[in-house]
């Protein structure tokens, strides 16, 4: 009887020996991996939209299917920014024609100052010449080695020559002044060039693409149906990432 007693306290000895380490590591457990009763799984949502208006011609997802980055959800009617593409392009190349003749006649008018310049050059040196020789007959004249007709011939000769060179003078001032400049030519050029590129970006924009791999819900319109720019028509859950949200306590957190 003894011998049973003793046997059955070693036992409960082991036992409550046994609960004591599964409650340390429990414990040990718990605080190592937290939990909680309010838990939940999210992911982020994007609003497919258009980024131009237009008739829709063709939808391929449904509700609930699967995407992947890049795959095309819906295609809108592409034919009239196709037109606005050509517009932009014939409205390029009239503004890249102009800029072109814009160019030859300023190098033309450059050309006509270069010209009105180097004759007023030419000018002032027969003014210089015809100045010299009637000072040089001055003397000569008075001492009557000169007819004074010659003098007199050399004064007018003289007086033609500032004539000249005051006539060059203007019209290289007014030749340097009718030179145009190309800004507002290669303004134009810029500006149908923006226009281009917008009309170019705004075709891309009618192939809508998925941006992330993910799920289609909330799907309710079909082809043949007129979107707005910006309207919503579906909602992409975005598979890629997912978050979970929980409530713990601070004192269960290390």
């Amino acid at each position: 009887m003894r011998q049973f007693s003793s046997r059955g306290r070693l036992i409960a000895l082991g036992v409550i020996a046994l609960a004591l380490v599964l409650a340390v590591l429990s414990a040990s457990w718990v605080r190592r991996h937290p939990s909680s009763s309010d838990a939940s799984i999210d992911a982020d949502v994007v609003h497919v939209a258009a980024a131009v208006g237009g008739r829709i011609i063709e939808i391929r997802v449904h509700e609930n299917s699967p995407v992947h980055r890049g795959d095309v959800l819906f295609q809108i009617d592409p034919l009239p920014y196709q037109l606005l593409v050509a517009q932009a392009q014939a409205d390029l190349a009239v503004a890249e024609g102009l800029l072109d003749t814009r160019r030859r006649q300023v190098s033309t008018q450059r050309s006509n100052a270069t010209i009105a310049q180097d004759q007023a050059v030419n000018a002032k040196a027969n003014y210089e010449l015809a100045t010299r020789t009637v000072e040089r007959l001055k003397p000569l004249t008075a001492k009557g080695y000169v007819p004074n007709q010659q003098l007199d011939q050399a004064d007018v000769n003289a007086r033609d020559a500032a004539t000249r060179l005051q006539q060059a003078r203007v019209e290289q001032l007014a030749a340097v002044a009718a030179i145009d400049t190309l800004q507002a030519a290669e303004s134009g050029v810029a500006a149908r060039q923006a226009a281009l590129a917008l009309a170019k970006r705004n075709l891309e924009d009618t192939t809508v693409r998925a941006m992330h791999a993910g799920l289609i819900v909330g799907l309710l319109v079909s082809s043949g149906e007129f979107v707005a720019l910006g309207q919503s028509l579906f909602t992409l859950i975005n598979t890629e990432e997912w978050f979970a949200s929980t409530t713990l306590r601070e004192t269960d957190l290390a």
